[in-house]
């Protein structure tokens, strides 16, 4: 797998100056436009060693030319930019900032009421090629998460490690509303409305800032803890089950969500149970740097580019403040195996481009 590097405080230096792009007929005189300003941007290269052994370098072509790309798009008016290079191809109108298996969502970065992903399908189908054990019939999922669901209970279940039940997965909006005033209500006598409200808020996400209702979200307990008041505890990490989740999750694209030492980032208390699915190799970069997704954001949002070295792929992955059809990266990456846009939740854009091993 790749290298691991850690978290320490570290500084990226620029070099850069802006550049002005004009509309162009076409895709291949746009990047050689682009490909002749003076352009030395640092990345994050985790085949390097640590961060901070990472200072100033120039970025590897192919990388070199869509950092270009990108940049000049940042610099560019953008309502001009839109209007002239939606032609061609380069503005992919139907990425939603709120789409994508990175989104962000957190108490400072909320969904809107009427937000509902696309793709949901059943967790406990009958063609599915193991048993999916749920709490509840018809409890539903993205669909490409309930594939990394069976392909990680299949693997846990190889090594002796099985009773993983579900017991939540997407919730609307008003659902979660309905949860997390039920949470105050029970506080309230406690701790008075005000604080109530804020415990709630640390245990039971406010409608809007729950990562259930992306579709992208799941909590597990197991038969034992089913059978107490409260299935969702943190003597879950403690189980079998829960330690085995902590240390292979991130194989199959999974985070666990709120570590215990996050709280002042994340703004929720350690909740073992509660998987997220941000897809490979993301999930490996997190788990083996320690980084909550917020801090992975952070990290992509101030480099703008980082490179990835797996056992059998390479990655490319990109911040950008306006998204790019697959036409730019067709263009420059002639040897891609793939190509994945995901919004920040925000007003950005992660783009993932997977390689050949041997790929320049």
């Amino acid at each position: 797998m790749g290298l691991v590097f850690f978290l320490v405080p570290f500084t990226i230096a620029w070099s850069a100056g802006t550049t002005k792009v004009d509309a162009v007929d076409d895709t291949s005189s746009y990047i050689e436009s682009v490909e002749k300003s003076a352009w030395q941007q640092p990345s994050i290269d985790t085949s390097n060693g640590s961060i901070d052994e990472i200072n100033q370098q120039e970025v590897e072509i192919p990388a070199h030319k869509i950092l270009g790309i990108l940049d000049a798009s940042a610099h560019a008016e953008q309502s001009s930019y839109i209007q002239d290079h939606q032609k061609i191809g380069y503005i992919n109108k139907d990425t939603s900032s709120n789409s994508g298996d990175l989104i962000l969502v957190n108490k400072w970065t909320s969904l809107p009421e009427n937000f509902t992903p696309n793709g949901l399908v059943r967790v406990d189908d009958k063609s599915n090629e193991i048993k999916l054990e749920c709490t509840y019939s018809g409890l539903t999922i993205k669909k490409e998460v309930r594939s990394a669901v069976i392909n990680m209970f299949k693997a846990a279940r190889d090594s002796n490690v099985s009773s993983i039940i579900i017991s939540s997965t997407y919730r609307s909006y008003d659902f979660q509303n309905t949860l997390f005033k039920k949470k105050v209500k029970s506080l309230i006598k406690e701790f008075g409305k005000q604080a109530a409200y804020e415990q709630a808020s640390e245990i039971v996400a406010p409608p809007g800032t729950s990562e259930h209702q992306t579709g992208l979200a799941i909590d597990i307990t197991t038969p034992e803890l089913l059978k107490t008041a409260d299935p969702l505890v943190t003597a879950f990490g403690n189980t079998i089950q829960g330690k085995w989740i902590y240390e292979n999750s991130w194989k199959y694209g999974f985070i666990i969500r709120y570590q215990p030492d996050k709280k002042d980032i994340t703004g929720i208390v350690y909740e073992p149970w509660h998987l997220r699915y941000v897809g490979t190799p993301h999930a490996e970069i997190m788990y083996k740097n320690n980084w909550c997704l917020e801090e992975y954001h952070r990290q992509l949002k101030n480099s703008k580019h980082m490179t990835f070295n797996g056992e059998d792929k390479s990655y490319d992955i990109f911040y950008t403040s306006l998204p790019f059809s697959q036409q730019v990266f067709d263009e420059v990456y002639e040897d891609q195996i793939g190509y994945r846009i995901s919004g920040d939740g925000k007003d950005g854009y992660i783009i993932t481009v997977e390689k050949n091993k041997d790929s320049k």
